[in-house]
């Protein structure tokens, strides 16, 4: 770690390198490691009440649409509300320290949701959790593009990817056996616990340990500005000029987050529902296919990013963006599957398609955009995704009546939602490939 230390350090001493400069950057992967490490473990503490969220709402009897505001909306509207000044901050103060602020909120949210025995507590705790761990992934984005150079950053980006999915999958494996193992073994500890809330706590203690490694970082030198300085007007008109090739690249990444918010928040109960298992009998495969897909995606992704790029073309970065929404579309139609092995395959397949287009779209965010405008642009990319599909999530428990008359159809209405979301995110790459700009330096 010293050695890459030792070049973060070099990095920070001299000044921000355009044009020629950016070639010769060499990756600090001992940062960006513990980037995706920080990642895995903070998403971990935001996806691990997904496993749970039954086991919560049989306790305290919330109903569908309760459970579905607390994983939907909580964990959407904390985003969506500190977007844009979250993305300024990125762009224009010290990341570092914006992402030790970030890691007090996920920790204080995730003790929080331990001892949560009401909806309105409930409700602040996981948007808490939602804050911090959320925006996290922007600021680290943008810190990773700083410790590579454009021609690699595809590549680079892949540790992010893989460590937010490596969270998600660690959520679903160590939470179902966290939860198994607690109902075997009661904690005589902690005995006012119930089994769930035993493993919400350990989580939260793993996303209270990151405090002391975040404190390691310092802020990386910016690269590829179009101004020097930190004037905001000037960023954000950039930001709207750029609005032809940002408002499909945003439709896209909604599409993409609203299947994947949809899966990610009635995956779990499907299954209990309509196969009978619990958590401890799927976390342990789910993790792995999650797993499994999560880094596949990455990879595709990452080296697809690198591959458009090199083609030459205005907007090659995003064919691989289309071609994955091609496969992400059909795969949607999961819930359908007649064996747990068949919703297993369909669910990887359309996860990994998903994260290939958020890898890609998140690159060419980062090669594409100023550093000055980049904060806001993932920042905005990462509402109009994870968080308008964890806000709209909640209200498919109110669209299945709205179809087939009752709450029993909820597979049905998750089928139904996909396939319209991934021919609507296709259309959105499309768009975005014809009028994506040459460069960074193009308006």
């Amino acid at each position: 770690m010293s050695s890459h230390a030792g070049r973060l350090d070099a990095a920070i001493a001299q000044p921000p390198l355009d044009g020629a400069g950016q070639a010769i950057r060499r990756t600090a992967w001992g940062w960006v490691i513990l980037l995706a490490v920080i990642l895995l473990f903070a998403g971990g503490v935001r996806i691990v009440m997904t496993p749970l969220q039954e086991a919560a709402q049989l306790e305290m009897h919330f109903t569908d649409l309760q459970m579905g505001m607390l994983q939907g909306w909580a964990n959407g509207l904390p985003g969506l509300i500190v977007a844009l000044p979250l993305g300024l901050a990125i762009d224009h103060r010290n990341r570092a320290r914006l992402l030790f602020g970030l890691a007090i909120f996920w920790t204080i949210g995730g003790l929080l949701t331990v001892v949560a025995h009401d909806f309105t507590t409930f409700f602040i705790a996981r948007a808490l959790v939602a804050l911090g761990v959320g925006s996290a992934l922007g600021v680290a984005m943008s810190m990773i593009a700083d410790l590579c150079a454009p021609e690699k950053r595809g590549r680079v980006m892949v540790m992010a990817g893989v460590g937010v999915l490596a969270g998600v999958a660690f959520a679903f494996g160590g939470g179902g056996a966290l939860f198994g193992y607690f109902k075997m073994h009661p904690s005589t500890l902690f005995p006012q616990l119930t089994p769930w809330r035993l493993t919400a706590l350990v989580f939260a203690a793993m996303g209270a340990a990151l405090l002391l490694p975040i404190l390691l970082f310092r802020e990386p030198a910016r690269h590829e500005r179009a101004q020097h300085g930190n004037a905001i007007l000037p960023a954000l008109k950039g930001l709207v000029a750029r609005w032809r090739f940002l408002v499909p690249l945003w439709v896209g990444a909604s599409a993409g987050g609203l299947s994947e918010g949809a899966a990610g928040l009635w995956a779990a109960p499907v299954l209990q529902r309509n196969f009978g298992l619990e958590p401890q009998q799927f976390g342990a495969m789910m993790a792995l296919m999650l797993l499994v897909s999560g880094v596949l995606g990455s990879v595709i992704g990452g080296l697809a990013a690198d591959w458009g790029q090199k083609t030459g073309r205005r907007g090659g970065i995003m064919i691989g963006a289309i071609i994955a929404m091609f496969f992400a579309t059909p795969a949607s139609a999961y819930t359908m599957a007649g064996s747990f092995t068949g919703f297993l395959l369909a669910l990887g397949t359309m996860m990994m398609a998903c994260t290939v287009t958020q890898v890609i779209g998140s690159t060419a965010l980062t090669v594409l955009i100023p550093n000055e405008e980049r904060g806001s642009c993932l920042a905005i990319t990462s509402v109009v995704g994870t968080v308008v599909g964890l806000a709209a999530a909640p209200a498919i428990t109110l669209l299945g009546p709205a179809l087939f008359g009752d709450e029993k159809h909820l597979p049905q209405t998750l089928a139904i939602i996909g396939i319209v979301t991934g021919v609507m995110g296709l259309i959105g790459y499309c768009v975005a490939f014809f009028t994506a700009p040459k460069s960074w330096q193009e308006a």
